[in-house]
Parts: C-alpha cells; structure tokens; sequence
C-alpha cells in the first residue's frame, strides 16, 4: 500500500488534499476551525510521547483500547480502520502493531507529530474535520474515536457523520466524558476555571500549569490518597489531575498531571453527557446492535452495523 495513493478518498476529494510532512492536508479547513484546536495542536507539540506506552513500559493505552472497545486485537489485522482525534499517535502506535490498515485523522497539528512517531506504509494521515472527511461511505470495518467527541461544537453530528463511513457488520466504538451530580476529583473543578481557562492563549495556560502543577502535586496525591479522597478533592478548588497510582517516575507523573490540566482547561468546548444523552445518539438507528457502559474515560457506546439485506 503506498501512502502516496490514499485508497480510502472519496474521488470528488482527491483534487482537495495536498501531501506535506507526511499528511494529507485539507485544503478547505478554516482558520476559524484551526484556531479552536490550538491548545491541541500546542499539547501534543509538548507530550509527543508522554502517553505512548512504548514510552512508559506500561500497557495503560492498549488496556483502555481492548478493555473499553472490547475488540479482539487478531481480528483487527488487514482491516480497514478509521481513527478520529488521533492526536500525537498513542492508539495508532498500537493499531499499527496489529496490522490495520489505518486512516487516522485529526484537525490539529499533532497530526504531524504522529505522522513522524508512526510512520508505516498501512498508515494514511489526513488533516482534517470531521465534519468535512473525505472518505468513501461504508467503507470502514472499524471506527475509533475516543476524546474527540465532547470537544466538537457539535458532537452529536459528528458521531453520524462516522457512522456513515462504517460498512455493513463493521464496529464502532466511541467514548464521551460524563456528567457527574457530585463532587469527583478535578473531573468536577475544572468547570470552576473554564470560562476563563478556555480564553487564554494555550501558552499561556501551559506555562502557569508547568509552574503551579509540580508544587501543587504532593498536596493533592496526599488528599487523595485518603480514605473516599477521590471524592474529597473534588470539594478542593483546585483543578489537578494526578496518577499517582502509574508505576511510571515522579518526572513523568508530573508531565502526566500538566498535560491532562491543560487538556481539562484549555480545550475551547467541553459538553458531557448523561447516560440519558448517550441513549439519544442512537435512539432512532436501525438495523444496530450496541452498549452503553462506564469505561476509563467517561461513557464508551459499542455499536455494530447490522447487514441492511
């Protein structure tokens, strides 16, 4: 398969890419459009690796994509599979170890961070929109979009528009970040600081959170390492995520807890969904089968395309 001969275009598309840094580039995206990723583009430009898990010796990315999508990983080898919102590569470097044949998309500039971190000659890289993917209908025999969603102005439109490049017996597998009733760790503080956070300019945002971050950590893993102190950290105004628990270094804990902050803070929309909203996504799609459970990052939605014969 040659990277240069992109199989997965539409033909009406293909007059409408330009090929650089080993992306193919959309030549209608907006400013507008590129400038409410640009606190994606700035993170995955600082943690090219940070989630990799290559990079930590730990399978905490390959446990989240089998456990959450429950896909068998041999029967994703020679498959047609779609990744949206691939960011700097953490899933793709593992979609590329099973042998997919691999479409990964992301309107960021991390698209160009994971052309380089896994380049493969089963692996198309597109900059683009969701809303403006250039694909054949009914093309893919999986679809992987997991922190993509609730950052879009308009998710629910997006997740049909995927659905629309799955073919008939393929899967689907998306995650959406819950809404919580109460108080759960900086999953819940973060809406204290948005309204302002989500203005700033990303640098800005990183650079407070590189200096406040690593003094405020030994305080909020020792909160939370009290009894039920998930819950009670939740009720301290303050915005830091913590993994303590990774068998990883301090330094990389420290890096982990700066970038999911910023993540938190700076993306431009964040709109979770109840249970009640995810059963709305498919409401009124036929011919599926699906599930709706609590997985590692909020709500996981597995859906399979029955055959329309």
């Amino acid at each position: 398969m040659n990277i240069n001969s992109p199989y997965e275009l539409n033909p009406r598309f293909k007059k409408k890419y330009i090929f650089k840094k080993g992306v193919f580039i959309s030549s209608k995206i907006e400013n507008s459009e590129e400038k409410v990723v640009d606190n994606f583009s700035l993170q995955w430009q600082t943690f090219q690796k940070t989630q990799f898990d290559s990079y930590t010796n730990q399978q905490t990315t390959l446990k989240r994509l089998l456990e959450n999508t429950k896909w068998i990983e041999k029967e994703l080898k020679g498959k047609r599979v779609l990744e949206v919102g691939s960011g700097a590569g953490r899933f793709t470097e593992l979609f590329k170890k099973m042998g997919c044949i691999l479409s990964s998309v992301d309107l960021s500039d991390a698209i160009f961070v994971n052309a380089k971190n896994n380049k493969s000659k089963n692996i198309n890289f597109f900059k683009t929109s969701i809303y403006n993917m250039p694909f054949k209908k009914k093309y893919f025999d999986f679809i992987f979009c997991y922190g993509v969603l609730q950052h879009l102005p308009d998710g629910n439109s997006a997740f049909n528009i995927l659905l629309s490049f799955l073919k008939d017996n393929g899967k689907l597998s998306i995650d959406w970040y819950k809404v919580y009733f109460y108080p759960y760790a900086s999953v819940t503080t973060k809406y204290l600081y948005r309204p302002l956070t989500k203005k700033l300019p990303p640098s800005l945002l990183l650079k407070i959170l590189k200096w406040f971050i690593p003094k405020w950590l030994p305080i909020d893993t020792f909160i939370k390492k009290l009894p039920y102190g998930i819950y009670l950290s939740g009720l301290v105004p303050i915005c830091c995520y913590n993994y303590f628990y990774m068998q990883i270094s301090e330094n990389q804990k420290v890096q982990w807890a700066i970038m999911d902050t910023f993540d938190a803070l700076g993306a431009k929309y964040d709109k979770p969904k109840t249970f009640l909203g995810m059963k709305r996504l498919v409401k009124n799609l036929k011919n599926i089968d699906y599930e709706i459970f609590s997985g590692s990052n909020g709500w996981v939605l597995n859906l399979k395309k029955l055959s329309s014969n």
